[in-house]
């Protein structure tokens, strides 16, 4: 039975206001490490994080693609990429796949790269007046494995979340759906994964998401 995660993506329109990738990012120190960097301890901690940040994120978004990084001048992964196809598994299984995937590889892993469709307010040709539905690709997530440091990373485009205007049309109604939105998502990291210690991007980005710049 299909849900409502296995819907297929909308064409949003961005009106005249651009679209910055990579506009804001958020970044957390996991609260806990693993035991050792020997494959198996490694793996199953990252496995245990990246269930935790796709659980995290479940209201607003799904991982369209992962790649997987190992130790510098060690054989590469079996699996070097995963992408979801729609036409073969559901969303839910995916994801399983690919928490089974980190915790069962026998070399060691030192990361994961995600790509990921939002659950968002947009406008469509169609639509002028904004609709929830999936944005292909609007998102990206870094998890690091390793013993010292370990971190994660979210990156988010603007044009769905920042209030402001360009060209005179105003972003104000999105931020308004949207924020809210963002602002859960990111408490819940702080509570599951650990503090944002670190954010960066437009004027207006915050800890919580993006202020209004009224």
């Amino acid at each position: 039975m299909s849900s409502w995660r296995d819907e297929d993506t909308l064409e949003p329109l961005l009106d005249t206001w651009r679209r910055f990738k990579y506009a804001a990012s958020w970044t957390w120190h996991p609260r806990s490490r693993p035991a050792s960097d020997e494959a198996r301890e490694l793996n199953v901690w990252g496995a245990g994080q990246l269930a935790d940040l796709l659980e995290v994120l479940r209201p607003i978004a799904r991982v369209r693609t992962a790649h997987f990084n190992g130790p510098p001048g060690a054989p590469p992964p079996p699996v070097l990429e995963s992408d979801w196809n729609e036409q073969e598994t559901s969303h839910t299984g995916f994801e399983r796949r690919l928490v089974e995937l980190v915790r069962t590889t026998h070399g060691p892993l030192t990361g994961v790269e995600l790509t990921f469709d939002l659950y968002v307010w947009v406008r469509t040709a169609t639509a002028r007046a904004p609709v929830r539905g999936w944005v292909r690709g609007a998102a990206e997530g870094v998890l690091l494995f390793e013993t010292h440091e370990p971190y994660g990373v979210l990156s988010m485009d603007h044009t769905l979340f920042r209030d402001g205007a360009t060209h005179g049309d105003s972003n104000a109604e999105l931020h308004r759906l949207n924020n809210p939105l963002l602002k859960e998502a990111l408490a819940e990291i702080e509570v599951r994964l650990g503090p944002i210690e670190h954010v960066e991007g437009l004027p207006g980005v915050t800890r919580t998401g993006f202020d209004s710049l009224r």
